[in-house]
């Protein structure tokens, strides 16, 4: 009876030992990741922009196109400057998605490009 207590104590350490490590060291994150989260970041700026786009004809609308909102302008430029600077860390994500290798599926690297594109058209 007392001679299995030493390993019965053994492989509970064994198992904190590795509890501890998988919880340290979780998931990896890729850049193919933060692509995406950077993607789903920039859709949603980009309807900012349609609804600041839309707040600001509305107000040259009510006034006779005589006076534009000074803040709604300051909006529009910081949302601006926002999806310009995550359109280049986009860009560079995705150059560094070719470097991954592929394991589970084939990551749609020509759609991503295709998609960044159209981004950048919209926002500029």
């Amino acid at each position: 009876m007392y001679e299995l207590a030493p390993f019965r104590i053994l492989v509970t350490l064994i198992g904190v030992f590795l509890a501890f490590i998988f919880t340290i060291f979780p998931f990896p994150i890729t850049s193919r990741d933060i692509l995406r989260q950077d993607i789903a970041h920039q859709f949603h700026l980009l309807s900012n922009m349609y609804s600041l786009t839309q707040a600001r004809m509305s107000v040259v609308v009510l006034s006779d196109g005589t006076k534009e909102s000074q803040a709604l302008r300051k909006f529009m430029e910081k949302v601006g400057f926002k999806c310009i600077a995550l359109q280049a860390r986009c860009m560079e994500n995705l150059a560094y998605s070719s470097w991954e290798p592929n394991f589970s599926y084939r990551f749609p690297e020509e759609t991503y490009a295709e998609l960044l594109a159209s981004m950048q058209r919209l926002s500029l």
